[in-house]
């Protein structure tokens, strides 16, 4: 039988490393290429109050704006308002949401319209 080594003090096995405490590894991006993506996302549905992401009840807005990751450094967004306001005749949902990771804000805009959901 082998004699294995025990560590002077327990707590020393139960250390991890700086690099071991994030389960998801930070994506580290120029900023000339974050600026593009987030120009990128204000033209996709949701982008902006012009151009709303059509949902088909109001109980999957917060779901879906959830479920986006962040653009700058792919980690899950936290959710600080959901709000409902008056673009000329049309009543937009706005989200505001922050990341988790690296605090990136991002407003999302929906439009609950079962009729334009294919």
């Amino acid at each position: 039988m082998r004699a294995q080594a025990v560590p002077k003090f327990a707590d020393e096995m139960l250390r991890r490393t700086s690099t071991q405490e994030d389960y998801r590894p930070r994506v580290i991006r120029e900023a000339s290429f974050m600026a593009a993506r987030e120009r990128l996302a204000s033209l996709e549905p949701g982008g902006s109050a012009q151009y709303p992401m059509n949902v088909v009840s109001a109980s999957q807005i917060e779901v879906r704006a959830l479920s986006m990751p962040c653009l700058r450094c792919d980690g899950p967004y936290r959710l600080d308002e959901h709000t409902a306001e008056q673009f000329g005749r049309r009543q937009i949902r706005v989200i505001r949401e922050h990341c988790g990771h690296c605090g990136a804000r991002r407003t999302v805009f929906f439009q609950v319209a079962p009729e334009f959901v294919q």
